[in-house]
């Protein structure tokens, strides 16, 4: 064989082996460019699904925060004030999506929040049993703000939260606002209002023991 055609053959398989080369490296980015793609689709999916949980639940805690216990604006026929609304729920588990689209951190916040749901009706079924009394419950009615009114700031952020990893607007920023600005008052009148009543009831339980005492001291 000579020297050209030896020449020729080494270019042709130099020519083949960089063709296979682009070829691979085309592949490849191929197929990280659509697996980015729908990466992308899925967690703009998911961010869509999961911010209309929280929108209704936000609207939710502000139920909570405006029920004063009245039914058409009377007491109950005992002349109870009685909860008109129930607290909302977040089920972010009801959707199908792919949560691995989203950040650890993110994602780990989503699904720990039906939690923080959770011990905060038990919070309050605990209040109603053993704290609260007829026919105003006060303590029931704070601590159905004092949990609730907090849970919505915080659904208010989560999904900032997924707007940020989505780039995509999940709700209308003066609407709800102005529903954070309410949430964040009535969190600040309850606990007012908690503290409040503490120091009368610290102060009660003062008056209580010193007459005790002196009592106890004269016998």
């Amino acid at each position: 064989m000579t020297r050209d055609k030896i020449q020729v053959n080494i270019e042709t398989v130099l020519v083949g082996l960089i063709g296979v080369f682009v070829g691979v490296i085309l592949n490849t980015f191929k197929d990280l460019y659509l697996r980015k793609r729908t990466e992308k689709i899925a967690r703009t999916y998911l961010s869509i699904q999961i911010s209309a949980l929280l929108h209704n639940f936000i609207y939710g805690c502000l139920d909570v925060v405006n029920d004063n216990g009245l039914y058409e604006g009377k007491r109950d026929e005992s002349g109870c004030l009685r909860a008109q609304v129930d607290t909302p729920k977040f089920e972010p588990m009801s959707v199908e999506v792919d949560w691995t689209t989203l950040p650890p951190k993110l994602m780990q916040k989503l699904l720990q929040f039906p939690s923080d749901v959770e011990y905060s009706n038990i919070y309050i079924s605990e209040v109603w049993e053993y704290a609260a009394t007829p026919p105003n419950w006060d303590e029931f009615f704070e601590a159905r703000i004092e949990k609730f009114a907090p849970l919505g700031v915080t659904a208010i952020s989560l999904i900032k939260e997924l707007e940020a990893v989505s780039n995509v607007q999940l709700i209308d920023d003066k609407a709800i606002s102005e529903i954070k600005k309410r949430l964040d008052l009535e969190i600040e009148k309850v606990e007012k209002a908690m503290r409040v009543r503490d120091a009368q009831n610290a102060e009660n339980l003062s008056k209580l023991s010193t007459r005790e005492s002196r009592n106890f001291g004269s016998i």
